[in-house]
């Protein structure tokens, strides 16, 4: 399943799309471009495999990939998801694309976010004008 959110504010999305697998995606906190990196400038990708217990609830995330501050703000994302799965503890692996492209711009622009369930997660925005 494959959804678009750009152009407007959106805190949460509540859906329900049921990987092969048996593990559903039932909410996620739509994520942002940490303004940090965007700052820096950094990109990159983040896998995260994460422990989903029997309730839903994510109990430990494990990032790997792209810079640190991607990395805690992949996890920190991941950790507001709630899924539902027909097994007792299930793992998945979500990976985060942080990508700049377009126009340069001076101030931060709103995020276009790509959930791509239940593989990826885009997040791209509008490069920051270099600095000085």
């Amino acid at each position: 399943m494959k959804v678009v959110l750009g152009g407007f504010l959106l805190l949460a999305l509540s859906i329900a799309c049921c990987a092969g697998d048996g593990l559903c995606v039932q909410h996620i906190d739509v994520p942002e471009y940490p303004v940090l990196a965007w700052q820096a400038r950094l990109q990159g990708s983040v896998a995260l495999n994460a422990e989903i217990a029997a309730d839903g609830e994510v109990v430990s995330v494990s990032p790997s990939g792209a810079n640190q501050i991607l990395q805690k703000a992949a996890a920190d994302n991941i950790r507001t998801w709630k899924f539902c799965s027909s097994l007792a503890k299930q793992n998945v692996t979500i990976t985060f694309v942080y990508k700049l492209d377009g126009q340069e711009t001076d101030r931060m622009p709103r995020e276009k976010v790509v959930v791509d369930l239940p593989e990826q997660v885009t997040i791209t925005s509008r490069p920051p004008m270099p600095q000085g």
